[in-house]
């Protein structure tokens, strides 16, 4: 077979094999049908893909979910504070009602440390947590308020490590603690009694502990938790979870004793 090379000069035709013909006859127009990059797509891609969006799709809800645990804890917690507020607002005003007729004096003077006690309060409304230093601030000042009511019944005394006091402790931590020594252990006697408060860290936690001089509660007789010492427990579990101990030793007198991860307020 011969083959025209092209115009131009006159040039003899070029003899081509049957052989090169069929070769060139058979050479594909384009490329063959991607039969395996369909099959590899399927295998391997598409499956890779499915994961991805799978593994996506279950950090973005478990990530839902986990700042929905989180606001309804945060819910609970401001819900336990805002009980603590008026409970304690509500025995320091039967407190200033029961001294108005026998001593107006005193009375006066528990009114002025109700509007600082409220003053602090407000100050930290919206917070969970507080340096140790200002929580016995509060607690100092309510202790001093019992002092007036019960007179010289109520006798207190703070053990405090100095490298504590910067701690964060929760909002109105020990002073449902000191309201309940003082209603079950100094109301009831006639003699009074003592309240000793104690901080000190161990270690990666600070310990915290009420105790007061009263009877205790006898072996035959059931603990029934008031108002102080559960909300303290609810408390603690919703800030800290299993990190957050409150024990109670009833050996001498009662003690409640806190234990929670030290954190400073800085």
């Amino acid at each position: 077979m011969l083959v025209d090379p092209g115009p131009g000069p006159h040039r003899p035709l070029t003899p081509i094999s049957d052989k090169d013909f069929d070769r060139h006859r058979q050479r594909p127009f384009g490329p063959p049908p991607p039969a395996w990059d369909f099959f590899h797509f399927a295998s391997v891609e598409i499956p890779i893909y499915i994961m991805i969006v799978s593994v996506a799709h279950t950090l973005r809800f478990h990530r839902r979910a986990e700042i929905g645990a989180a606001q309804l804890a945060s819910a609970r917690l401001q819900a336990l504070q805002a009980q603590l507020r008026p409970h304690f607002l509500f025995n320091t005003l039967n407190t200033i009602a029961g001294l108005t007729h026998k001593a107006p004096d005193k009375a006066d003077s528990v009114l002025i440390m109700l509007s600082e006690l409220l003053r602090l309060s407000l100050e930290t409304s919206g917070e969970t947590h507080v340096s140790l230093q200002r929580e016995l601030d509060f607690t100092e000042k309510y202790l001093a308020i019992m002092q007036i009511r019960y007179y010289d019944r109520v006798c207190y005394q703070f053990q405090i490590a100095q490298d504590a006091l910067n701690a964060s402790v929760p909002t109105l931590l020990l002073q449902p603690l000191v309201e309940n020594a003082i209603k079950h252990a100094i109301e009831p006697n006639p003699g009074g009694g003592k309240i000793d408060i104690r901080a000190c860290r161990d270690a990666d936690f600070l310990g915290l502990s009420v105790s007061d001089t009263g009877p205790g509660i006898s072996k035959s007789e059931a603990l029934r938790e008031g108002f102080g010492l559960s909300s303290t427990r609810a408390r603690l579990h919703e800030l800290y979870g299993e990190q957050g101990f409150l024990e109670i030793d009833n050996e001498s007198g009662f003690t409640v004793k806190i234990k929670i991860p030290f954190r400073t307020t800085a």
